[in-house]
């Protein structure tokens, strides 16, 4: 491993020594994200040289709480919760980019520890000072019932001493998620069985006892809030596209299901406020509607953009909201019980690039769209092909960091959206998993066709992350005349060993089991690593995964490079040994960055 690594740095290292630079430049520009509203003001996340979790008190003064580099060298924070006061801040951080990590509680005034706890945990609610509710994630071997992992359970913290207090018999590769309700009476937990469907249970927040079953079962459903004797539900039956239920005594619909894809939804006072996939153009807009359902205004960004609601109820009569897109990194906005919108932080703007639209046919005939940035008044003939295309992901518009240095140098950034993803709703989503998920390479395949019978002759290098990897991996293998190379990035490969490695059992919802002979078979006839042929003309491949990642096992990569090896292909493989599936700290990811995209440049002589 360590002479493959080795090989994959120095085929590379001319133009690492071009990029590193331009990369690290790019990572370390501050990054705003994950606001949270409280009475003593705004918390936040941020992201240059390290990671700090900060607050912007009311009266507009700014403080660090946390910086990552106080914790350790190579220390990733991810997540962080906070009392309904602001008086108590967790966060969640982990080393060298594992998901495993460490939650640490201080008090926001004083920076005084309170409490920690290892594992993977999540779902902090705070209940006082003293007790509060945390959920963790196992990973292998059992739960604390016996079932097997992955699983999750939900315990009780008081005093340093834990009891588990609600998840008890709940089946493997089921997730549990906990929130308190504005008012802070109720408890709303979903139950999950990977990405299919899912169950909401709540009751008294202070009584775990009384925590029954409402709702869900057979699709997918996620509680918002309890307003007015009611649990308000987004709810995927149907069509699959997303409406707003009231369950309480009877259930009521209150937003009705429209042609287009619901994403997420808030409640902030007496208004929902939901985020929309645009149909046509496929960017993210928002709609308010009163709780009886009517829609009383609207917000669609300047640049199409993707939305992320940072938190699904309100707090101190406003919601916070994050934007971003292919031309800027974030925007932050406000907004207020009276709908008006206004902007607490934003980046700047690419205003040199440009976007345009695509659309072709699958081989089914379903139409397919694609994003193409670039700059502006530019005729690219270079392409880097993106895309997912599963686990219900919609490719929105999107920052691309490692993007930015390609199109700032004359090539095209392409994004697909394929079936997999969210972005027509679930029909779409399973349209592309289980015993379809061939449908995903198909599309992806046809919008490579469609560029080049559209452009001529350009060259086409495919890029793609963990299923996004499966992707590349798979197309290149099934029409590897296509593609000029392929950049494939911490990725699932071996479709008959998934679930043995790691936390793979939990993707069987997805992929299906290979247990199952029908499954098996299935899987088998599109598994990268079980259809290398010795003697077909693969495209140069650029593999690269990082020895901390506890999430998709490094094996995938390490054994599909070696049969490409052994068949005589041409096959890079690059392992960081301080990244994993997370990413890691500025320093890392822009050298990781500079190698698989100096590989592009090098396959595309620029």
């Amino acid at each position: 491993m360590n002479n493959q690594d080795l090989i994959a740095r120095n085929i590379v290292s001319g133009y690492r020594s071009r990029l590193y630079e331009r990369f690290l430049r790019l990572y370390e520009e501050p990054l705003y994200y994950l606001f949270k509203a409280s009475s003593k003001g705004y918390f936040f996340m941020s992201r240059s040289r390290d990671y700090r979790i900060g607050i912007i008190y009311r009266d507009g003064e700014t403080k660090d709480l946390v910086t990552s580099s106080s914790l350790g060298r190579d220390v990733i924070i991810t997540n962080y919760y906070i009392d309904y006061k602001g008086d108590l801040l967790a966060y969640y951080y982990s080393k060298g980019g594992r998901d495993v990590g460490r939650l640490e509680i201080i008090d926001v005034e004083s920076g005084e520890h309170v409490d920690a706890i290892d594992g993977s945990i999540h779902g902090i609610e705070f209940l006082n000072r003293e007790r509060y509710y945390y959920v963790k994630f196992y990973r292998s071997e059992r739960c604390p019932d016996g079932v097997q992992a992955p699983c999750d359970r939900v315990f009780i913290r008081e005093s340093g001493r834990d009891e588990m207090i609600f998840g008890e018999g709940v089946g493997t590769s089921h997730f549990i998620s906990l929130k308190s309700s504005s008012d802070r009476s109720k408890a709303l937990i979903n139950i999950m069985y990977g990405w299919r469907s899912s169950t909401i249970y709540y009751g008294d927040l202070m009584r775990p006892e009384t925590w029954s079953k409402i709702y869900g079962g057979d699709h997918l459903y996620y509680p918002i809030d309890y307003v007015n004797n009611c649990v308000i539900v987004r709810a995927y039956d149907r069509d699959g596209l997303g409406r707003i239920l009231c369950v309480g005594n009877v259930v009521k619909e209150i937003v009705s299901e429209s042609n287009e894809y619901m994403s997420s939804a808030a409640v902030l006072n007496d208004k929902l406020i939901t985020v929309y996939i645009d149909a046509d153009h496929y960017f993210e807009k928002l709609r308010f509607y009163d709780l009886n359902g009517n829609m009383i205004g609207s917000y669609v960004p300047e640049n199409p953009s993707s939305i992320n609601i940072y938190v699904d109820q309100s707090v101190e009569n406003e919601l916070l909201i994050e934007l971003t897109s292919f031309l800027q990194r974030y925007k932050v906005i406000k907004i207020s019980s009276d709908l008006n919108v206004s902007v607490i932080k934003e980046s700047r703007v690419h205003k040199d690039f440009e976007i345009e639209h695509g659309y072709t046919s699958s081989y089914d005939g379903t139409r397919i769209h694609y994003f193409i940035v670039k700059r502006k008044g530019l005729d690219p003939r270079e392409i880097v092909l993106y895309g997912y295309g599963g686990f219900g992901i919609a490719l929105t518009p999107n920052y691309y960091i490692w993007a930015i240095p390609l199109i700032d140098d004359g090539m095209a950034l392409v994004v697909t959206n394929l079936r997999g993803g969210s972005e027509h709703g679930e029909k779409w989503h399973f349209d592309g998993a289980g015993r379809r998920k061939i449908n995903v390479f198909m599309d992806f395949i046809a919008v490579a066709e469609d560029l080049r019978r559209r452009l001529g002759d350009v060259k086409i290098v495919a890029h793609g992350r963990s299923n996004g990897g499966l992707l590349v991996a798979a197309s290149a293998i099934m029409r590897p005349d296509l593609f000029n190379a392929a950049v494939i990035g911490y990725p699932v490969l071996d479709m008959l060993r998934f679930d043995k490695l790691y936390i793979g059992r939990a993707w069987v919802p997805e992929y299906g089991d290979p247990s199952n002979s029908e499954d098996r078979e299935y899987l088998l006839k599109y598994s990268p690593y079980h259809n290398i042929r010795p003697r077909e003309k693969y495209p140069p491949m650029y593999i690269y995964t990082g020895l901390n990642d506890d999430r998709v096992h490094p094996a995938h990569a390490f054994k599909f490079h070696a049969k490409l090896r052994e068949y005589g292909h041409q096959s890079y493989l690059r392992v960081e040994r301080s990244s994993g599936h997370i990413g890691s700290t500025p320093e890392v990811l822009a050298e990781e960055t500079a190698d698989y995209i100096g590989f592009i440049y090098m396959v595309l002589n620029k």
